[in-house]
């Protein structure tokens, strides 16, 4: 029961961790950041952006770390709810996941919807995706050999 809950707080901390890193750094007319704005107060965004203001960030942490937080969290919450153990369905549902971030990002290089396409951003993806998959991965193997 304390593994499940942990999952689940690392899997808010990456989701919220993801969206603080996109409130701060990105324009605020961006779909996301008008959605933070009516519920957080203006006035607590501006004083996070204030105090990063003199911060460089390197690109790849404000465009493309979000998506692989993002990404670590779903992917994270798929595998909570069949307890980690890969199977057809379980694997079915993380690679919808995956083939959606993948598709989103694709969409952008075609103008299909909002947004720029990056490589990088696309790396971030599967990078996100795969660190719970092979933790999972490595978890059945260890509990086999003992």
């Amino acid at each position: 029961m304390k593994n499940r809950i942990a999952v689940v707080l690392l899997s808010i901390l990456c989701l919220l961790d993801g969206t603080l890193i996109y409130s701060i750094a990105r324009a605020p007319n961006l779909y996301l950041n008008q959605l933070v704005h009516r519920i957080f107060s203006d006035e607590l965004i501006s004083r996070l952006q204030s105090i990063f203001q003199n911060v460089h960030l390197p690109g790849w942490l404000i465009y493309s770390l979000p998506d692989a937080l993002w990404m670590l969290a779903l992917t994270l919450l798929i595998l909570l709810v069949w307890n980690f153990r890969l199977n057809r369905i379980s694997i079915l549902w993380m690679c919808i996941a995956i083939i959606s971030g993948v598709l989103i990002e694709c969409l952008q290089a075609f103008h299909l919807i909002r947004g720029t396409f990056d490589p990088v951003d696309l790396a971030f993806i599967f990078v996100g995706a795969f660190i719970p998959i092979s933790i999972s991965i490595l978890n059945v193997k260890s509990c086999k050999t003992s």
